[in-house]
């Protein structure tokens, strides 16, 4: 080849390779079911390559949860979100590069707005099940009682 590009007709190739490697890895993975306490809106649960060997993200995509005070603020850290798994706490994370759609900071919102993100957890690539849990540290109702999303049973 001596430094210059490939014909066109071998690209698509070289393309197709790396997609179907990738394909395979997640496919690989086992599904992880994730129970959504009332109060929280999402979509459906995918699973991904996590950063190291024998991990995986768990996304939860579309994640919305309003502030139905008509007059309190309500904020959050990012470590209130917890996924239980096993009896362990996993913590959300921000994959490389999706800073601006993973729920990545702490926050404060107004009255009646929304947190509106994805939530993004690494666990071991064997959980197959999970609950997940919200424990604002300042968010309260619109009758002025302290929020918390969670107590689902376990999965």
């Amino acid at each position: 080849m001596n430094g210059t590009r490939p014909p066109d007709e071998e690209r698509p190739c070289m393309f197709l390779a790396v997609l179907l490697s990738a394909t395979i890895a997640v496919a690989d993975l086992p599904p992880t079911r994730v129970s959504v306490p009332a109060g929280i809106r999402s979509g459906f649960v995918s699973v991904e390559p996590g950063p190291k060997p024998g991990s995986k993200y768990v996304v939860i995509p579309n994640v919305i949860i309003p502030n139905t005070s008509p007059v309190s603020t309500a904020a959050w850290k990012k470590d209130d979100f917890s996924l239980v798994a096993d009896d362990k706490r996993y913590h959300p994370v921000v994959r490389a590069g999706f800073g601006a759609v993973d729920i990545a900071r702490d926050g404060v919102l107004g009255p009646h707005q929304a947190l509106k993100g994805n939530l993004v957890f690494v666990v071991p690539d064997d959980v197959t099940s999970a609950k997940l849990e919200f424990f604002p540290y300042a968010w309260y109702d619109a009758n002025g009682i302290p929020m918390k999303f969670c107590c689902l049973p376990n999965p």
